[in-house]
């Protein structure tokens, strides 16, 4: 080649996504080296913006305003978001966040998961006025947001899961969101929103603060029907829970119960759960940690539910707290009778066996 031939240009090399996506999830949670992929081309940037805007679930409501000014100025990236939680961000003081908030939350078209929380009053229900989205999972807690909640999940044909605390009588149309599977609330939202849904599935039932020290939930003989088919409950809350009896009879599929606490008399009832394979007993209270079985009678008690329970394959018991890590459980085979330590992350994932179980067919927890 002379010097005055010149050399072949280069063709641009065009990297797949599909390599791209995993050296950025290889990156992790090192958000400023993700953010210097944005400066280098437009291939990567649009790769590196895939990750940095998917999901914003941050309780810094410094964070929160610079993200919110992102995408409200950007819809582009607003588009990108699929999961957003507010909680406890927003105060009544501050004027600009709860702009922000209202504008950020609409132009996100593409949202699946939607958390709000306020324990400063503050109402949520404003953000989702105008909204286009179609979510499949709403975590919402706001007591003065009660009237609209309804309203919304008529227009939610996608929802699967489902967390509201109710505070007054109000009364969900059964046609709202009839892709509903999982449910979390309180009494007064379980009778607003459980009335003709046969297809929920589990069921995280926490007390209503006004009649925690009843012993006895209402009547629920209504629910006979949506409570017959329930594969998953964890019953109570960090205060305290009805006793098991109001619904005992018709729990005639479940297969995993999670008592928060132990009265005298569960341990009498969890034999007539014909279906039951997972028993879970957590704690009852916040701050004040009480182991629910004493660790010297374990043995007899796990011995009496595993002798009674003709399909119980696994009992999780709490065993001790750790301050800024999991909570260790116990855990007990049925067959291999011999305790051994679980985390509570591990023990998390009978809440929801019975759907994979399902869909594969696979029997085992």
């Amino acid at each position: 080649m002379t010097r005055t031939e010149a050399w072949p240009r280069a063709t641009p090399s065009i990297i797949p996504p599909e390599l791209i996506r995993p050296i950025i999830s290889y990156i992790g949670d090192d958000i400023p080296t993700i953010h210097a992929l944005t400066l280098t081309c437009k291939l990567l940037q649009a790769e590196a913006n895939l990750f940095l805007y998917h999901s914003f679930t941050h309780r810094d409501p410094i964070k929160h305003g610079i993200f919110l000014r992102a995408i409200t100025t950007n819809p582009q990236l607003a588009a990108l978001v699929q999961v957003y939680h507010s909680e406890d961000i927003i105060d009544q003081e501050d004027r600009e966040l709860w702009v922000l908030t209202k504008r950020g939350v609409r132009n996100m078209t593409n949202l699946n998961e939607l958390a709000f929380r306020s324990s400063y009053g503050v109402s949520g229900q404003p953000f989702l006025e105008g909204c286009t989205f179609s979510l499949k999972t709403l975590l919402w807690d706001s007591k003065t947001d009660q009237a609209g909640i309804p309203q919304f999940l008529e227009n939610q044909p996608l929802l699967t899961r489902l967390a509201w605390t109710c505070r007054t009588h109000t009364i969900v149309s059964p046609l709202a969101c009839p892709s509903l599977t999982v449910f979390e609330g309180n009494t007064r939202a379980i009778e607003a929103v459980i009335p003709g849904r046969t297809n929920v599935e589990r069921i995280v039932w926490t007390p209503d603060h006004d009649r925690e020290y009843h012993r006895y939930a209402p009547p629920m003989s209504h629910l006979s029907a949506e409570f017959s088919g329930l594969r998953s409950l964890s019953f109570g809350a960090y205060s305290s829970r009805y006793c098991l009896i109001t619904i005992v009879d018709y729990l005639k599929s479940l297969e995993f119960l999670e008592l928060l606490g132990v009265y005298p008399w569960d341990i009498h009832l969890i034999p007539t759960l014909p279906s039951l394979k997972v028993l879970v007993f957590s704690f009852d209270s916040w701050g004040r940690k009480v182991l629910p079985l004493p660790v010297e009678s374990r043995e007899i008690v796990v011995e009496a539910c595993f002798s009674k329970c003709p399909r119980l394959e696994r009992i999780d018991i709490i065993h001790e707290e750790r301050d800024g890590g999991e909570d260790v459980y116990q855990r007990w085979n049925y067959n291999i009778f011999q305790k051994d330590t679980v985390a509570f992350s591990e023990v998390c994932k009978g809440r929801t066996a019975y759907s994979h179980r399902r869909e594969s067919g696979v029997i085992e927890i």
